[in-house]
Protein backbone atom coordinates (compact mmCIF):
# COMPACT_ATOMS: atom_id res chain seq x y z
CA UNK A 1 0.00 0.00 0.00
CA UNK A 2 1.50 3.73 -0.72
CA UNK A 3 -0.18 6.21 1.06
CA UNK A 4 -1.58 9.45 -0.75
CA UNK A 5 -0.53 12.44 0.51
CA UNK A 6 -0.44 11.71 4.11
CA UNK A 7 1.41 14.40 5.90
CA UNK A 8 4.88 13.40 7.09
CA UNK A 9 4.28 9.56 6.15
CA UNK A 10 5.68 7.76 3.16
CA UNK A 11 6.11 4.34 4.23
CA UNK A 12 4.37 1.30 2.59
CA UNK A 13 2.30 -1.06 4.31
CA UNK A 14 2.13 -4.52 3.24
CA UNK A 15 -0.51 -7.83 4.39
CA UNK A 16 -0.13 -11.38 3.96
CA UNK A 17 -3.38 -13.23 3.69
CA UNK A 18 -4.55 -16.49 5.32
CA UNK A 19 -5.89 -19.15 3.49
CA UNK A 20 -9.26 -17.27 3.54
CA UNK A 21 -8.17 -14.46 2.40
CA UNK A 22 -8.00 -12.64 5.74
CA UNK A 23 -5.06 -10.24 6.57
CA UNK A 24 -3.77 -7.73 9.15
CA UNK A 25 -1.78 -5.00 8.37
CA UNK A 26 1.80 -4.01 9.00
CA UNK A 27 3.44 -0.35 8.72
CA UNK A 28 6.23 -0.69 10.94
CA UNK A 29 5.51 -4.47 12.65
CA UNK A 30 3.97 -7.23 11.57
CA UNK A 31 0.81 -6.27 12.31
CA UNK A 32 0.93 -2.89 13.64
CA UNK A 33 -1.48 -1.52 11.54
CA UNK A 34 -1.98 1.60 9.25
CA UNK A 35 -1.92 5.41 9.68
CA UNK A 36 -5.29 7.03 8.78
CA UNK A 37 -5.57 8.15 5.23
CA UNK A 38 -6.22 7.27 1.66
CA UNK A 39 -3.54 4.60 -0.36
CA UNK A 40 -3.16 3.20 -3.33
CA UNK A 41 -3.22 -1.31 -3.49
CA UNK A 42 -1.34 -3.59 -5.30
CA UNK A 43 -1.94 -7.41 -4.69
CA UNK A 44 0.73 -9.74 -5.77
CA UNK A 45 0.96 -13.63 -5.47
CA UNK A 46 2.93 -16.04 -7.91
CA UNK A 47 4.16 -18.75 -7.51
CA UNK A 48 7.01 -21.17 -9.26
CA UNK A 49 5.29 -23.93 -11.62
CA UNK A 50 7.46 -27.16 -11.73
CA UNK A 51 10.60 -27.80 -9.82
CA UNK A 52 13.25 -24.99 -8.24
CA UNK A 53 16.02 -24.95 -10.35
CA UNK A 54 19.34 -25.82 -8.04
CA UNK A 55 21.10 -22.55 -8.44
CA UNK A 56 18.05 -20.67 -7.84
CA UNK A 57 19.25 -19.00 -4.59
CA UNK A 58 23.15 -18.86 -5.65
CA UNK A 59 24.49 -15.61 -5.23
CA UNK A 60 26.43 -16.44 -7.84
CA UNK A 61 24.63 -14.42 -10.69
CA UNK A 62 26.85 -17.13 -13.50
CA UNK A 63 25.03 -19.84 -12.15
CA UNK A 64 21.83 -18.88 -12.22
CA UNK A 65 21.18 -19.94 -15.86
CA UNK A 66 18.01 -21.94 -15.59
CA UNK A 67 14.65 -19.71 -16.19
CA UNK A 68 11.66 -20.14 -14.29
CA UNK A 69 8.06 -20.29 -15.10
CA UNK A 70 5.62 -18.57 -12.47
CA UNK A 71 1.80 -18.90 -12.79
CA UNK A 72 0.17 -15.89 -11.11
CA UNK A 73 -2.33 -16.63 -8.91
CA UNK A 74 -3.65 -12.89 -9.38
CA UNK A 75 -3.93 -10.97 -12.22
CA UNK A 76 -0.76 -9.44 -12.47
CA UNK A 77 -2.46 -6.19 -13.39
CA UNK A 78 -2.71 -5.21 -9.59
CA UNK A 79 0.42 -6.46 -8.78
CA UNK A 80 1.48 -1.84 -9.49
CA UNK A 81 -0.60 0.32 -7.26
CA UNK A 82 -0.31 2.93 -10.51
CA UNK A 83 -1.86 0.29 -12.31
CA UNK A 84 -4.44 -1.73 -10.04
CA UNK A 85 -7.18 0.51 -9.54
CA UNK A 86 -7.59 -0.12 -5.76
CA UNK A 87 -8.02 2.50 -3.71
CA UNK A 88 -8.80 2.32 0.39
CA UNK A 89 -9.45 4.99 3.46
CA UNK A 90 -8.45 4.15 6.66
CA UNK A 91 -10.83 5.92 9.20
CA UNK A 92 -11.08 4.85 13.14
CA UNK A 93 -13.83 2.65 12.04
CA UNK A 94 -11.48 0.92 9.66
CA UNK A 95 -10.46 0.08 6.52
CA UNK A 96 -13.28 1.03 3.57
CA UNK A 97 -13.89 -0.98 1.66
CA UNK A 98 -13.64 -3.53 3.77
CA UNK A 99 -13.23 -6.00 0.94
CA UNK A 100 -11.18 -6.22 -2.03
CA UNK A 101 -12.33 -7.63 -5.02
CA UNK A 102 -10.23 -8.76 -7.90
CA UNK A 103 -11.08 -9.91 -11.32
CA UNK A 104 -9.72 -11.03 -14.58
CA UNK A 105 -7.52 -14.07 -15.20
CA UNK A 106 -3.90 -15.42 -14.32
CA UNK A 107 -0.77 -15.45 -16.26
CA UNK A 108 1.90 -17.32 -16.84
CA UNK A 109 5.72 -15.92 -16.71
CA UNK A 110 8.69 -17.04 -17.63
CA UNK A 111 12.05 -15.68 -16.02
CA UNK A 112 14.89 -16.53 -18.69
CA UNK A 113 17.62 -15.87 -16.00
CA UNK A 114 20.68 -17.00 -18.45
CA UNK A 115 20.47 -13.08 -20.09
CA UNK A 116 21.51 -10.18 -17.78
CA UNK A 117 18.70 -7.54 -16.63
CA UNK A 118 19.60 -3.90 -18.53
Amino acid sequence: REPENISGYNRPSMAMTDSEGKFKVGTFGQEDGMPKGKYKVSVFKKDIVGEVPENFNSEDTAANVDPIEYQWTVPQKYSNTSESGITIEVTSSGMTPDTIALTGEAEMELIDNSTPAP
